[in-house]
């Protein structure tokens, strides 16, 4: 009779997880400022407080490698509040990361969860990514039929959420796309074929009409990297390329046909033109010289970083002596005049932390991608990975959440299939 209601317990407590990381997952797609996405993580950890067992949980964590390097990561950045100049970024910074201790400490010592957990997180996400960017839509056709002006159906017009810029959903939404993708060719579905082919399409032209450049490219690497890693073994390398092509050519005449991505295409021409010349009398490519004197800020400070939360006003500084024109389409003005961060997750870390802030955060994107884990958690990586060279993604709540979350699910949160001689609740 005891074991009978400790198992009932244990039940009981595994709901209550699933429950509040489902509700996570649901949010994270719209992160509304009247019902915070931190909820979900806070009533995790409560739920994580109250069901007690703490010397088995701190035990399972001890054996949890991967948490341990996510620990090593947040540690560094403390580390560095204590020899920042600014000590008021530093918290900042320090209290925005902050995700990257709760998530691997309490996923990390939870043995209770089996893989089927884990697609019941994606199934989630994946259908408030394709709800998000389906209201989006409704709302720009709102704004379209009161303005006329078919730029609300693009970019910063388009997605329009308070906290989660475009660049971000369209991050989630390669991310919904390309798990969709493997489960199709290896019909593992997640909502059944037709549905997720439907899913599929609707995700492909919202990154379109989002119009984050680095999202196509990010779709051309995941579409490349499913049907090549996971289908040729199957279906011969000549019928992977033939698809592969045909995915590719459509998704990009559609990006070509419509005016507004048509216009992102031909900017990010002339970024590449100006990498070595002015192009129409003004420059384009604010990346050139955000990169460029962020290098310069790395130089300066390569072995140990400026300190927690120190680098963007080092880069400022930087561009004080830069005199070159940008045009926003009303004025002209100089990068000086805007707090600009260094476009590059990993050139920022560099600057920030130093050459061993940057190999930690290098050996948490590269050792789960080479070792045995899960094909979706590799695309996460691939997806994260691409998107992190053209944004400072992890400068914002909506980047910390996606990467410390779905980063844990993956490769921190133990399931009943890797685990062996451990007992799980059914």
């Amino acid at each position: 009779m005891p074991a009978t209601k400790t198992s009932e317990t244990s039940k009981i407590w595994k709901r209550l997880y699933l429950y509040s990381l489902l509700f996570f997952a649901v949010l994270l797609p719209f992160q509304p400022k009247w019902l915070p996405l931190t909820l979900g993580m806070m009533l995790f950890g409560l739920f994580w407080l109250l069901s007690a067992r703490f010397n088995e949980k701190f035990e399972a964590l001890a054996r949890n490698k991967m948490a341990g390097l996510f620990f090593l990561y947040y540690l560094w950045i403390v580390v560095g509040a204590f020899y920042t100049p600014l000590a008021d970024e530093a918290e900042k910074d320090v209290v925005l990361k902050l995700p990257f201790v709760v998530w691997p400490l309490v996923l990390g010592s939870l043995i209770i969860f089996r893989k089927k957990a884990r697609r019941t997180i994606l199934q989630t996400f994946i259908a408030s990514s394709v709800l998000s960017i389906l209201i989006c839509f409704v709302m720009a056709l709102a704004s379209f039929l009161d303005t006329g002006d078919a730029q609300e159906f693009y970019f910063t017009h388009l997605v329009d959420y308070a906290v989660l810029p475009p660049h971000y959903l369209g991050m989630y939404m390669s991310f919904s796309y390309g798990c969709l993708l493997y489960g199709v060719l290896r019909r593992k579905f997640y909502f059944g074929r037709s549905v997720d082919l439907l899913l599929m399409i609707i995700l492909a032209i919202g990154i379109v009409f989002i119009s984050a450049r680095i999202q196509y490219v990010v779709f051309t690497v995941v579409n490349c990297w499913v049907f090549f890693a996971f289908l040729y073994q199957r279906s011969g390398v000549w019928k992977a390329m033939g698809g592969l092509i045909a995915v590719v050519v459509v998704f990009m005449s559609m990006a070509w046909i419509f005016p507004g991505s048509r216009h992102r295409i031909q900017d990010t021409y002339n970024e590449l033109l100006s990498f070595e010349k002015t192009v129409n009398q003004k420059q384009t490519n604010h990346r050139k010289f955000l990169w460029y004197d962020g290098w310069e800020v790395v130089k300066e400070h390569w072995l140990l970083g400026t300190g927690t939360g120190a680098a963007n006003e080092a880069l400022q500084r930087k561009l004080q002596d830069n005199d070159q024109k940008f045009w926003n389409g009303y004025n002209v003005y100089y990068l000086r005049d805007r707090n600009y961060n260094y476009h590059n997750v990993y050139l920022e870390h560099w600057a920030t932390h130093g050459i061993i802030g940057l190999l930690i955060f290098l050996a948490l994107m590269l050792i789960p991608f080479f070792g045995k884990r899960s094909p979706e958690g590799r695309i996460f990586l691939l997806v994260c990975g691409i998107s992190f060279i053209t944004e400072s993604m992890l400068e914002r709540q909506a980047g910390v959440l996606f990467f410390s979350f779905f980063y844990s699910v993956f490769f921190i949160m133990p399931t009943g299939e890797e685990e062996d001689g451990q007992q799980h609740v059914e």
